[in-house]
């Protein structure tokens, strides 16, 4: 069986996070300015690492702490 990397992590690993993210902009959230952007990384890891806590895994926030805006 083939498995698909991105980031040198399988699409399992990785889809997690994408599902997380996809999901905390269904839920309303934005990262429109800095402010925003800081209330959706802190969403997307808590997310995540309640995630990890279950099934050990060591997913990020797709989302990062540092803004470019």
């Amino acid at each position: 069986m083939i498995i698909q990397r991105f980031n040198n992590q399988t699409v399992q690993q990785q889809l997690p996070v994408y599902v997380t993210h996809g999901i905390c902009h269904l839920l309303g959230y934005v990262h429109d300015d800095k402010e925003s952007h800081t209330k959706m990384f802190m969403k997307e890891r808590d997310i995540l690492e309640q995630f990890n806590s279950i099934n050990g895994y060591h997913c990020i926030p797709l989302t990062t702490l540092q803004s470019n805006l």
